[in-house]
């Protein structure tokens, strides 16, 4: 059996440039994937890929040719296939490559099986799944976040609600699928988890805020990050890739991080709250409230405006 080592430097693969200062992390892992997949292929090699769950995703936009997309909520949309991960509506075999990005945790517990089996079935060479992992530090991590982002909103955030409803999946059970199909399986860890918290707290904050100069100050954090995400594997990262070929033997050569990218990244964290600050009214929970101080003032005045004519009357 041919025997491969994927070296994850990022040579292979270029970010759109309409992308770069988009969420580091939909930019980001998409990226990997799309690196994987030239690593394993070749560039240009235009394979036949499968993307599940992919609804949203730029993975086409990044390898430069058309992926076939399915996911359980897609309406109206003649790009992406209707269809339950579980049970796909393909014929063994049908795709060189399927992928599913941040799709696991997002699948019920029993169905989750099923689920990697159907990757398998319809792939003839290769399968990639990544997805945040049951760990201590990623509940962490996500229950700060997810505490963050009602602070601001004043409800829950539909994503990471339903990871608590669902429970992240367990790394070691995924992995237990996939060799009872494939036996050639290697993982790589991505993303500190400090950069996790603060970035994701950032974009979901500015996501809601939307206001322009908000969004391009943490466009800033998010373009350095792009440049620098493949410096970003970590022992204990929020995301875990896991690589399966039916052909080959995998390796995963686990890269270098740079240890000056958590301080650059909070500079411009810091930078971007700072201009949060100075637009505080476009803060969601802020803008609730003087809408709501509004109202009341107007309902005040109307009032002081009845009592008036009430005495003029008398």
């Amino acid at each position: 059996m041919d025997k491969l080592t994927l070296k994850l430097n990022g040579n292979l693969t270029n970010i759109p440039k309409n992308l770069v200062g988009q969420s580091f992390d939909y930019v980001s892992r998409h990226t990997i994937v799309a690196e994987m997949i030239n690593e394993y292929f070749g560039v240009g090699s235009k394979i036949k890929v499968l993307d599940v769950g992919g609804l949203g995703s730029p993975l086409s936009i990044i390898l430069g040719y058309d992926v076939t997309t399915v996911d359980e909520e897609a309406v109206n949309d003649k790009n992406i296939l209707r269809a339950d991960g579980a049970s796909l509506p393909f014929k063994d075999n049908e795709f060189s490559c399927v992928v599913t990005c941040d799709t696991l945790e997002h699948v019920p517990e029993d169905d989750r099986t099923n689920f990697i089996s159907e990757l398998c079935r319809v792939s003839n060479d290769l399968v990639i799944i990544c997805a945040p992992f049951n760990t201590m530090q990623n509940k962490k991590a996500e229950d700060a976040v997810h505490e963050f982002y009602m602070s601001f909103t004043g409800q829950e955030h539909r994503w990471l609600k339903e990871h608590k409803a669902y429970g992240l999946p367990n790394l070691a059970a995924t992995i237990s699928v996939l060799d009872t199909q494939i036996k050639n399986v290697d993982t790589v860890s991505h993303t500190n988890i400090d950069i996790w918290t603060s970035l994701m707290s950032a974009n979901l904050l500015s996501n809601e805020m939307g206001f322009p100069d908000v969004e391009r100050a943490l466009s800033k954090a998010n373009i350095v990050y792009a440049q620098s995400l493949f410096s970003d594997f970590d022992k204990e990262g929020y995301r875990t890739f896991i690589v399966g070929s039916h052909n080959k033997s995998i390796k995963i050569d686990k890269p270098f991080k740079i240890d000056n990218l958590n301080n650059e990244i909070d500079n411009l964290i810091a930078s971007f709250y700072q201009e949060c600050v100075s637009n505080a009214e476009y803060i969601p929970m802020i803008r609730t409230r003087i809408k709501t101080l509004h109202d009341e003032t107007i309902n005040l005045a109307k009032m002081v405006e009845i009592e008036k004519d009430k005495s003029s009357i008398h």
